[in-house]
């Protein structure tokens, strides 16, 4: 093993590496092993290839999920409501101000580099309210 090269592409593996026992194997193994396994259409891809080029025919296809998978979040919950920013805002005076957790309101604005510097006229999207918020105090531990 210490022999063969480094690459980044299968296409540039000598055949006869391309073709050996061990790199037919693995992928071979992981399509079949559960459907667990991480095969996917870019294993799927790659077995392809090696079949096509070392003369082999073996079913190639990915094995579905015993489950499917969450659908992916939606992101960020924000509103369509802007604040202008005043001279002495931090993310927390605007987030009480506002009904909105400091954090989040942080989070949907980017250009925000610290929320303790604000600059005075900025435009800043409000994420959604709150039902109830809480301001920390120097007790709260």
């Amino acid at each position: 093993m210490s022999n063969l090269k480094t690459l980044f592409d299968i296409k540039d593996m000598p055949r006869d590496e391309l073709c050996s026992f061990c790199h037919v194997e693995k992928p071979r193994f992981m399509q079949q092993s559960s459907a667990y396994s991480t095969y996917d259409e870019d294993w799927k891809g790659d077995l392809e290839y090696v079949y096509s080029t070392c003369g082999l025919s073996v079913p190639t296809e990915v094995i579905p999920p015993l489950m499917e998978a969450e659908p992916e979040s939606p992101g960020l919950c924000i509103s369509d409501e802007f604040y202008t920013t005043s001279s002495g805002d931090t993310c927390d005076s605007i987030a009480l101000a506002h009904k909105v957790a400091s954090a989040a309101q942080y989070m949907v604005n980017s250009e925000l580099y610290g929320c303790d510097s604000i600059t005075t006229g900025q435009e800043l999207r409000l994420p959604l309210s709150c039902p109830k918020t809480y301001a920390l105090q120097e007790s709260d531990s």
